[in-house]
């Protein structure tokens, strides 16, 4: 669910709990409580993730800028996380800080006064060792509130040793790597977020260990997870399609190379449950996601994006942003940034602006958003078309966005006009 944060709210929140010692939050160099390392569009449209730090002190938090930023690089170099540039996805940091490094481990009676009280788990059945989870939820709430954002919220624990989770926060620890873990903790944000995004259930075999646990037969109902089951009748298996005529089930034999098929084992239990594939990122934290999984986060992750971000060489969208003279033949919602697009000069910041669509039928809405989705400007009828108007900030993101519900058959031609301070700019014929 998409939590939105607005300033009075968070100024009336930091108030409440001044008094009783609110998060130590740092403000960051442009004034404000959050950056933006990764900013796709408007936070309606978006899946926001608001990155929070547990077990940092004031003379770590350069080393969690570093972590988030190798923890941005792990969804770019994995699929589907990676498609069209993480067009789905804001990425929010808030730097909170505690009073001392690292966080707890019972096993070790090793406790540390950390902002967000995360820790490790206790070593039994329900919550094995490798288990960050994180007690002060207040806490955690009220420092993700000041991003403008969130659909989750991702602490990274100040803590090398091997561990993550997901309940209502994901967690991971700064593991480096190593020869069982090569990729290290960002293997970990991958496979977490594929449980926070996309429902993914766990597909390995136990919970606190092989050779503690790894032997049990499953002992519930169907799992409402895309990638588990208990059927094994084909017509039944919810991943029916994926599998190839003439692949046995049970699946035994990986033969292609990642078959799809109906595997036993998965969910922490050993049999009587039964996983798409012999290997998934869900299973192994250094393999890609399954063919299954795969699919299920890239319907969820494109629906964040635009249709222009997810065909971005379909004429409708490069003529839109490239060109003067427009022609679309179906109904269309467009949607282009400024100033980072041709239309629109570098140099239009703290300037007046002015957009004019010469040609739009009369159900066309136009319009200025910023770039938390707040429609800033609304266009009007003028002599020469649609027009809006509006005066461009410093350092803010600014959308154009053009709706026709309905276009003729014969099609409609489009022309846009841009104006800077009164002065016509270029634009590519």
């Amino acid at each position: 669910m998409k939590h939105l944060t607005r300033s009075i709210l968070l100024l009336a929140v930091a108030g409440a709990f001044a008094a009783q010692g609110a998060v130590n939050v740092q403000i960051q160099a442009n004034g404000k409580y959050y950056t933006s390392p990764v900013y796709k569009g408007p936070v309606e449209e978006k899946y926001d993730i608001v990155f929070l730090g547990d077990g940092f002190t004031a003379n770590e938090q350069g080393k969690f800028n570093e972590r988030v930023g190798q923890a941005i690089l792990a969804l770019q170099a994995m699929t589907p996380y990676d498609e069209r540039k993480m067009c789905w996805a804001n990425v929010w940091r808030v730097n909170v800080v505690s009073a001392e490094s690292g966080v707890d481990h019972p096993l070790q009676n090793n406790y540390k006064n950390s902002a967000l009280d995360c820790t490790y788990g206790t070593g039994t059945y329900n919550n094995p060792e490798r288990l960050i989870t994180c007690k002060n939820s207040a806490a955690a709430y009220e420092a993700a509130g000041y991003a403008p954002a969130w659909d989750a919220i991702f602490i990274l624990v100040n803590d090398e040793q091997w561990g993550g989770g997901r309940g209502a926060f994901v967690t991971s620890s700064i593991h480096p790597g190593d020869q069982k873990h090569p990729g290290g903790f960002g293997t970990i944000v991958t496979h977490e977020l594929g449980h926070m995004i996309g429902n993914l259930a766990d597909e390995y075999s136990y919970r606190v260990g092989p050779d503690v646990d790894g032997n049990l037969p499953y002992p519930y109902g169907e799992p409402s997870s895309v990638n588990l089951t208990t059927q094994t009748d084909p017509n039944l298996i919810k991943w029916k399609d994926f599998i190839q005529a003439g692949t046995p089930i049970p699946t035994t034999v990986n033969q292609p190379f990642g078959v799809v098929g109906l595997w036993e084992g998965g969910g922490y239990y050993a049999y009587d449950i039964y996983r798409p594939a012999m290997n998934c990122h869900m299973k192994t934290a250094e393999a890609p996601f399954c063919a299954v999984c795969r699919v299920r986060m890239r319907e969820i992750l494109s629906s964040h994006c635009a249709d222009c971000d997810v065909t971005p060489l379909d004429p409708e969208c490069w003529f839109f942003d490239l060109h003067k003279h427009l022609r679309f033949t179906t109904r269309f919602n467009c949607k282009f940034p400024l100033p980072k697009c041709p239309l629109c000069p570098e140099s239009f910041l703290d300037n007046q602006i002015l957009y004019v669509l010469e040609g739009a039928t009369k159900e066309t809405v136009l319009q200025v958003t910023d770039q938390l989705g707040e429609v800033i400007a609304v266009g009007v009828p003028g002599k020469d078309g649609l027009q809006v108007a509006f005066t461009a900030g410093v350092d803010q993101q600014y959308y154009i966005q053009v709706i026709s519900p309905d276009v003729p058959a014969s099609g409609v031609d489009l022309t846009s006009t841009l104006f800077q301070n009164g002065v016509e700019q270029e634009l590519a014929e």
